[in-house]
């Protein structure tokens, strides 16, 4: 049970990249291109927001994947507790039964 929980601690999460870097780096272009034809736009700002609501996205998929992997390495101690408790539980409890105790 406690190998099941350490497996799934580590394997491998669905994380979907906000943006790969070539299609950054075309948004990044465009907005260069639109500022010098003279567009009102602030390329620096808008690229600012761009990279900050990506680092929000990102940390936001990799905290939830940290989670759910501490829970599962959390579930795999307590497994492994549970465990060792019942082996001596019942390693106890055959020792009183077949061993006789002296008078």
């Amino acid at each position: 049970m406690a190998v099941a929980f350490l497996i799934a601690s580590v394997a491998p999460a669905e994380f979907s990249y906000v943006a790969d870097e070539p299609a950054l780096l075309d948004h990044a272009r465009g907005l260069d291109q639109d500022e010098n034809e003279g567009v009102e736009t602030d390329a620096l700002a808008m690229l600012k927001g761009t990279l900050a609501e990506q680092y929000a996205r990102a940390t936001h998929h990799n905290r939830r994947i940290n989670q759910r992997r501490a829970l599962h390495r959390s579930a795999a101690g307590l497994a492994t507790l549970a465990s060792v408790l019942v082996t001596a539980f019942l390693v106890a409890r055959l020792m009183f039964y077949y061993v006789p105790a002296k008078a």
